[in-house]
Order: C-alpha cells, then structure tokens, then sequence
C-alpha cells in the first residue's frame, strides 16, 4: 500500500489541476489553431458516431466525403481516445484527454525511473518534470498530435529492457501491446524517432548480453514489434491504402517511376527562423507563440541543469560517473541527450534536410526529436538527484554548474529579448526575465548552501525537488490558466448567427466557407457537407480535381497527396459537380452556387480515359449532366434521351447510403459523391460495378423500373486490417496467458 501512495497522490493532483479544463468552465484551446480546426473536431466527430452506434470508417464533412479511417491524426483505434470519448462530451474531451495522458505519462516515467533504481522521491519527481516539462503542455490538448504517441515512450523504454534482459512470453505480449496503442495514436512523424530510439536501445542492451543470450533477445524484440504492428494494422492499412491510391495516379499522371519523387517535393514553407530562438524553449514559457514554436521544451532550469552535469561527466569519465544504483545503460540516455539536443535546435539541420529530402523537413521528423531529448534528460537528472544524496560536490562542478544555469537562462533570455529578433511582446519578455530570473537565484541559493556545507545532502536533494515541483507547476499553471491555452467554454464554437441557415443549406449541397469564416473541418462540428478540409493525407485524385475547379489554377494545395487542400475562388459553375449549393464569402455573405442535384439520372456517356484531358474539360465546363463523362465504357445499352425518372435518398449513415431510383428507361445513376476505392454497390440486393465519372464521381447503372440502389463503404483495407489486429490481439493474449501459465507453475514448485 505505501508504493501506491505516491503515485495516488501524484494522480489525485492532476485531476485536481485539470479539473478546471473537465469539469469547469475552461477549455483546453493553445494559440495555435491545429486544436480548434483538426484535433477538437476529429474527437468531438468519433465521439458523436460512438453515440450514434456508428463506425466513422467515412466522414461527410471533409473533401466532398472522406476516408476517415486513413487519416491518421484522427486516430479512430486509440484506446484512451476511445475511453474518454465514452465518459465524457463536447468540449470537455479535450482537458479529459490531457489529463488522462498526464496521468498515464506521469506512470510510465515513474515506472522507468524506478526500474532504473531510483528512489521514490526522485521517481517521482522526474516524472512529474516529464508531464509538466511544458513539451507535454504544449501536445496534451491536441489529441492529434505528439502528446498521446509520445507519453508512451518512458514505457515503451522499459519493455525494452524487459524484453531484453528477460525475453519471457509475458515481456513480448507487454512491449507488443505497448507498441501497437502507440502507433495508433495518431501522429506520424514521431514514428520514425521512436523506431530509431527504441531500436538503438535495444541494440546497446542486446550486445551487452552474453553472446549465448543475444539470440533469444533479438527473437523476442523482433515479435514483439512484428505483433505491435499486427494489433495497429486496422489503423495503419487505410492510410497506406491511400498513399498506394495516390502515387499510383501520380505515376500515371507522371509516367515511370519518376511520379514516386513527388513524394519527396511537398514542401514550400520556410523553415528559416533563427536558430537560438529554439534556446528560449528549453525551460521558459512561451505563450503568444508563432506556429512553429507549438512545441516548445519548457525544460525546467533544475532538470537542464542536472541533467547536463551528468551528461558532461559521462563524455569526461565514462561509466565511472555513473550512480551505483543506476549502473547499467546510463551511457545510452547521455547519447540520447546529446542527439536529442541537437536535433531539437533543428534549423539549420532543416535547412540540410529541406534540400535533400523536404518531405522530411516539411514532416518536422527533426523537431519531434525534442521528445528523445527531454525523457534523456530527466533520466539524467534523476540520477544526479539520487546521486547527491551520497557525494560531494566535486571541485569542478563549483564552477562548471553555476556556469551551465547562467549560460542556459542567459541564452534562453537573450533568445526572446534582442530587438527585432522575434515576435514576443514586451510583456511576454518581461514575464520570461521574472521568471528566469527567480529560477536561477533560487538555485544558485541552494547551490552556495550545498557546497558551503549549510546544507546537507539531503536537504539540498529536497530543495531541488521543491524547485522542480515550482517552477514546472508555475509555468503549467501560467501557460494553462494564466496564459493563452484555455478560453471560456461558452466561446467554444458557440452557435454561429447563420448555423442554422448553413445547415439547411448542407442538405441540398455542399457548403464552401472561404476565409476564416469557417476553419477546416468547422463543418464537422456543425453538421455541414464541405468541399474543403484538413488530414495529413488526402487523395490526390480530389486534390486534381480541386486543382482544375479553382479559379486561378492554384488553390492552398501542397503537391503529392500530404497536407491540406482546400478552394478559396471556385470556378463558376465548375463546383456544381460536388453539389456545391452555397458558398459563405470572407465577408460573411452567402452566395448560391449553381449545385447540380446530389443524384441524377443521364440517358447517354461518353468516354475521356486521359486524366489531362478530363480535367482541362472539367475546368473549361465542357461536360454536362445529360452526358456522362466516364473514364471507361461501361458496356451498357441506354435509351439515349433524357430519362424520365427520379431518384431520392430514403437513409444515409456514415458508411451507408440508400437510394429509390424510378426510372421509365434504362439509364446512369450519378451521385455528387467520391468515388474513392472502397465503395461498393448493390441494386436490389445484387452486386453491380461502381464506375468513376467526371474524375471522382460514382455512377451506376439501373434498368427501366423501380428500384433500391445501396452504397456501402467497406474498404478491403479496413477488412484486413481488422483481421490483422484480431491476430495480432489474440496472440498476446496466448503469450499473456502462457507467461501467467508458467509463473503459476513456478511459483507451485
């Protein structure tokens, strides 16, 4: 009971310190906008089909219709997400989110830390740097983003360990677990950093171990990820399925496989922000921050400063500077660190890396590294902590560790206040030189009493740990509550004057807002059919289309098939393919679009099997209703004229889609709906080909008479990958079992 008391205590005061954002009037909003317009609404949509018995395999409100199990920011499999949405709604799903995963990171870390054999008070106080370090403040509130793949990692850390040092059943089924809630969670450029950290890790303790124990290591490293990537397969096909999609017709359109480069050619923004102003980051809030400072270290001045000690006695002994509690793989975090820090200060590696590989640059692969650098520096700095406990202050270190807190707070301060440098306003500096500037006297205080020998070893450990716990809880509190990343609940996408009217709009077509009227994706939260949106990944073949409907030829469109795409000047009469029905100007006025019906009837096609071609005729309007214009011959017979009939949609779902089709002659029934692989159709019950039209669009054929047309969407990848996970899941829960098998056995003998 007394080893729990620690962590329920350190659990009791996060849920206190979140309450404000769960169950009070505040909402978890940073200056960024990424919360508002990706990560609230993707949550708030899983949680409302949850609520409505539905599987949000397709969303209606993005691109014209969307996969939404291949965005993967959306992250539809991740467990916790799916717990929270399950208790809690509407904007406290967002501060219930954070504190879940303050609670769950807070636990990893303790449990790495004490494996390490470090005590209980420097555990605990290491974890609680990792949580409230100000990286994790910065990411909790976006469920999307690096704050929910990246808590996993102090875990994931100690499973490795596990599974090397004793390759049992028991440790495979852990770290295979591990590893596939991480990877759905989301975000994927902290991916490759987590691969190359775990791996590295794996590698330094594997060839620790005697030669004859190497090979049982590696086999059950190697199952452990090969099954954590069997249960997140559901989460990963979808959108690997969409890449295929979309380089395939990138190749097409191309020719060869040169098409395969656009892969690496997304990128157009500059990376080109001076380099130090990554310094200010490393422990001091920065609230009112640009775009690329979203994921800021807010390293606390203690931690930094310990952890740097015994990074720099590593590179100057080697092992004999490591704790004799914390023997063993202590070399590895110090690497870790260094590399870390490094990559964290990324610009001018971004800059290298935007002209080699940009799509990596444009990935922020670079800054996600931050993570490695801040869970290396905790495990650094806990072991100094424990360390002091039984030595004396070393000669060197009366100068080298002042000297290291005076030149961080002084780089971290000269980063935000030379004039004209950065965007910070005078109060925010000000407010960074008080806080900076308490945090390193309060530690130069204890500093002089330790070594004038007023303080004991002890008391100079607990006044560290009192520093630590200040400083991190005041710039929590500040940049949570004090700052810019909670706003009224009452403002939080509040019912606009024309909701109503967009909504009564969206059911006869599409709505197009332009400007920030309407972030991307507000047409989730509101219930509207949009043309424009946000995921990580879109199909290329839409953005083509977006591409040749934009009046001036060149729409917010990253090329390749990653970021956003979205219209802002639509060509006239174009956009009614997509039933675009109404469009909401910057000025908030609303202008009707000539929208065709959302399902039509044609008597007649005709065949353009060139994607150039199509979508220069598509732009120009050289098409019509009347006139099908396929990609391929359908080899039906129709009668040639207009056909007298109608069609109307009778039931709609997410993934479902019902239609009574009434026609006097055989004709094409066309939908304003994406044709992307995936949908099937079926007329009276029996299969029939879906062939796409106009470059995206779905059309079937149906017989003279009445009858039911149905579209499903159920994805090959989603199947496979369903049955994957199921596999991947059950055979953890065989080595789950085996594992308690055998320790009952052992323990009867």
């Amino acid at each position: 009971m007394r080893r729990a008391l620690l962590p329920l205590a350190a659990l009791a005061c996060y849920a206190a310190f979140f309450a404000p954002v769960v169950v009070g009037d505040l909402v978890l909003s940073p200056p960024y906008t990424d919360v508002y317009r990706i990560s609230f609404p993707f949550i708030d949509f899983l949680d409302r089909a949850i609520a409505q018995g539905e599987w949000p395999l397709w969303t209606p409100h993005q691109f014209s219709g969307h996969p939404h199990a291949a965005n993967g920011q959306a992250s539809i499999y991740y467990l916790p997400k799916l717990l929270v949405c399950l208790v809690f709604d509407g904007p406290a799903l967002l501060g219930a989110h954070a504190m879940v995963h303050a609670g769950l990171g807070w636990l990893a870390m303790f449990v790495l830390l004490r494996s390490r054999r470090a005590s209980a008070v420097a555990a605990g106080l290491g974890a609680w740097a990792w949580i409230f370090c100000g990286f994790h403040l910065g990411t909790l509130a976006a469920p999307a983003f690096v704050g929910a793949t990246a808590i996993w990692f102090p875990l994931a850390t100690w499973l490795v360990a596990r599974a090397v040092r004793a390759p049992t059943p028991g440790a495979v089924a852990a770290l295979a677990l591990c590893i596939g809630v991480q990877l759905t969670s989301g975000i994927l450029t902290t991916l490759p950093i987590f691969v190359l950290y775990a791996g590295a890790y794996a590698l330094v303790l594997t060839l620790r171990r005697p030669p004859g124990e190497r090979a049982p290591a590696w086999v059950a490293l190697g199952a452990a990820f090969v099954l954590g990537g069997l249960v997140a397969a559901v989460h990963l096909l979808p959108s690997a399925e969409m890449a295929v999609h979309s380089q395939r017709l990138a190749a097409r359109t191309a020719g060869g496989a040169s098409a395969w480069l656009d892969l690496w050619a997304v990128t157009r923004w500059s990376w080109a922000w001076p380099g130090a102003l990554e310094l200010s980051s490393l422990f001091a809030p920065l609230s009112n921050a640009p775009h690329h400072q979203r994921e800021p270290l807010y390293l606390a001045l203690p931690v930094l400063v310990l952890g740097s000690w015994q990074l720099a006695r590593l590179v100057t002994r080697g092992r004999t500077a490591m704790p004799s509690a914390q023997q063993g793989d202590l070399g590895f975090f110090g690497a870790a660190a260094a590399v870390g820090l490094v990559l964290a200060l990324e610009n001018p590696i971004r800059a290298f890396l935007a002209g080699v590989l940009p799509a990596l640059a444009t990935l922020q692969i670079a800054a996600k590294a931050e993570v490695v650098f801040v869970l290396a520096m905790v495990v650094l700095a806990t072991a100094r902590l424990d360390a002091l406990r039984d030595e004396a202050v070393p000669p060197m270190a009366r100068l080298a560790v002042p000297l290291i807190a005076l030149l961080a707070v002084g780089l971290a301060y000269a980063a935000i206040a030379v004039p004209g440098a950065t965007p910070y306003p005078a109060e925010l500096v000000q407010a960074h030189g008080q806080l900076l500037t308490a945090s390193v006297v309060a530690f130069a205080a204890l500093w002089i009493a330790r070594d004038r020998g007023w303080l004991g070893a002890q008391g100079f450990a607990v006044g560290l740990a009192i520093h630590i716990v200040a400083t991190t809880t005041t710039v929590a509190i500040w940049n949570l509550y004090a700052g810019q990343m909670t706003q009224p609940r009452a403002g939080w996408y509040a019912p606009r004057p024309d909701t109503d009217r967009l909504r009564r709009a969206s059911r006869d077509g599409r709505v197009l807002a332009i400007g920030r009227n309407l972030y991307p994706n507000s047409e989730t939260i509101y219930g509207l059919r949009g043309l424009n949106g946000y995921a990580p990944m879109h199909w290329r073949r839409y953005g083509e289309l977006l591409h040749a409907l934009e009046e001036d030829g060149d729409p917010y469109l990253r090329p390749g098939f990653l970021q956003h795409v979205f219209v802002d000047r639509p060509r006239p009469g174009a956009a009614r393919l997509l039933g675009l029905g109404t469009v909401l100007t910057p000025q908030g006025r609303f202008e009707p679009a000539d929208a065709a019906p959302r399902a039509w009837l044609s008597g007649r096609y005709e065949i353009e099997p060139d994607d150039p071609a199509r979508l220069l005729r598509i732009r120009l309007g050289a098409f019509s209703r009347e006139v099908v214009l396929l990609e391929a011959d359908p080899g039906v017979a129709l009668g040639g004229a207009a056909p007298d009939g109608t069609v109307v949609v009778t039931d709609e779902s997410l993934n479902r889609m019902v239609l009574d089709v009434d026609t006097r002659e055989p004709a094409l029934l066309t939908l304003s709906e994406l044709a992307y692989p995936g949908w099937r159709a079926t007329r009276d019950g029996e299969p029939i080909p879906i062939w796409t039209s106009y470059h995206v669009l779905r059309t079937v054929a149906v017989p003279a008479g009445h009858h039911q047309v149905v579209f499903e969407y159920a994805p090959w990848s989603f199947r496979l990958g369903a049955a994957l996970s199921g596999a991947g899941l059950l055979a953890v829960g065989v080595l789950a079992i085996d594992h308690a098998r055998r320790r009952m056995r052992a323990g009867a003998a």
